[in-house]
């Protein structure tokens, strides 16, 4: 018996990618209608590449520090990739309702790297949610299997889904 997530058969994990990109785009339709902020962080040249894990917790506190300085909930669907096919720097790329100058000015929050913070709205919506899922789609896979490619902050609305009943 393997680890859990690595025996999928190839029609169920596109399922799963299609199921999962859906639901993206569901929670992107749903909670930033007006227009959203792309962020990308990224690393330094001469940094380390941090573990899987580090990279997850830089980003939570960048994340706490941005939503400490605005002193309001931070609505926000977040995903890391990884250069070279996950032997690279992660990319860290969070999407956000703020404006663009307040955006620009928490970029400075992140201590690691070059940030860019790109405005996107209406029909770009579908391609950000490509975007934020490439890395998984690229190498058909998880990068963690069983773990998500994408994570949304609590607060967001929940769009109904096929098949769920309006309660």
């Amino acid at each position: 018996m393997g680890q859990r997530g690595t025996n999928t058969p190839p029609v169920q994990r596109r399922a799963n990618f299609r199921n999962s990109r859906e639901k993206l785009e569901g929670l992107l339709a749903a909670n930033f209608r007006e227009g959203a902020q792309l962020v990308t962080l990224t690393y330094g040249e001469g940094t380390k590449a941090p573990s899987r894990k580090l990279a997850d917790l830089q980003v939570r506190d960048w994340l706490r520090a941005v939503r400490d300085k605005q002193g309001q909930r931070l609505r926000y669907i977040r995903a890391t990739g990884w250069e070279n096919g996950g032997d690279g720097c992660p990319v860290h790329r969070v999407v956000v309702a703020l404006h663009a100058a307040s955006v620009a000015s928490l970029a400075g929050l992140w201590e690691h790297g070059p940030v860019t913070v790109e405005a996107v709205h209406g029909e770009a919506m579908k391609a950000l949610a490509a975007l934020l899922m490439r890395p998984a789609l690229e190498a058909e896979r998880d990068p963690v299997p069983c773990g998500r490619m994408w994570s949304p902050s609590a607060g967001l609305i929940r769009p109904e889904q096929k098949g769920e009943k309006a309660v």
